[in-house]
């Protein structure tokens, strides 16, 4: 499992989403399973909203940028603290047996390259 911790008025996260949608695509038949995970922040698109309209944003945002793997949203930033993910964009992969592998904050070349290199690698732990 990939945890991606984001949000949408992070620069940094747009440059995941593409290596996210790939891994998705690529591995979900292999057991990848990808979750977005953002909260509620009471705005979109520069409008104060209220969660049903927050929500519905977000559905058009996942829709326009292809992210065809699933989404979460919280109310604060609990989940977010509980793994660490004190930075956006924060990825935290976890083994079959729920056990955390890697957690990084960032976005950068070699950072993807780690990503890629730990999700292959679980993937072939049966």
């Amino acid at each position: 499992m990939l945890l991606d911790f984001w949000a949408t008025w992070c620069a940094p996260c747009f440059e995941a989403f593409p290596h996210l949608s790939e891994w998705h695509e690529q591995y979900r038949a292999d057991g990848l399973y990808i979750l977005g995970i953002t909260r509620y922040y009471g705005m979109a698109e520069v409008y104060v909203v209220d969660h049903d309209n927050e929500i519905a944003s977000l559905e058009r945002f996942k829709k326009a940028h292809k992210l065809d793997y699933d989404f979460a949203v919280t109310t604060d930033q609990t989940i977010q603290r509980n793994f660490g993910a004190l930075a956006l964009p924060t990825a935290v992969i976890i083994d079959r047996k729920g056990v955390i592998r890697y957690i990084e904050a960032g976005s950068s070349p070699s950072r993807f390259d780690d990503m890629h290199k730990v999700i292959v690698k679980l993937l072939a732990e049966k």
